[in-house]
């Protein structure tokens, strides 16, 4: 089925497996020794968000899974320009480098210095919030690495979140 005939009750844990694990983020960091964040959290209702770094080397991973209201990126209700503004907007205010058609309904990669960032519009329903409002299950993905360039940083990315797409809508 497509991604619109899926919803969650709950986000998923981005620490637990299939999602950033730590031998996932021995992957995408190529080192070793690698620590996770204090920063992970997960909180089923609201968002869940994972970040392993190298110990001794510079780079760091992280995903972020979170329910965010329809009002803002439910692409068949809302206009392009506006889910567009929605997503720079979630981003910190960062002009987006690409908007792609997938993976999701629609996905935005930001690519600053050593930073890539892919924010992706799955398409699945969250949970209602707690005033009764439609949500929209989006994914963000960070991968700082200095010695990688910008395409191969955003390729991982691209690479991680078409996995997790593909888990998603097949589950």
């Amino acid at each position: 089925g497509s991604e619109t005939a899926h919803q969650f009750s709950e986000v998923p844990n981005a620490c637990a497996n299939p999602y950033l694990t730590r031998d996932t983020a021995v992957g995408l960091l190529n080192s070793q020794r690698v620590n996770v964040n204090p920063t992970a959290e997960h909180v089923p209702s609201l968002q869940s968000q994972c970040r392993y770094g190298a110990r001794g080397d510079p780079g760091s991973v992280s995903y972020v899974f979170k329910f965010m209201l329809s009002d803002m990126f439910d692409l068949d209700k809302v206009l392009e320009q506006q889910v567009d503004f929605n997503a720079t907007f979630a981003n910190d205010g960062m002009t987006p480098n690409q908007i792609m058609d997938h993976p999701g309904k629609r996905a935005y990669a930001f690519l600053r210095g050593d930073r890539a960032t892919l924010f992706v519009i799955t398409g699945i329903k969250g949970s209602r919030d707690s005033v009764g409002r439609s949500r929209e299950f989006v994914a963000q993905y960070h991968l700082d690495r200095p010695d990688l360039s910008e395409e191969a940083r955003l390729d991982a990315l691209l690479n991680q979140a078409s996995l997790h797409m593909q888990h998603w809508t097949q589950n």
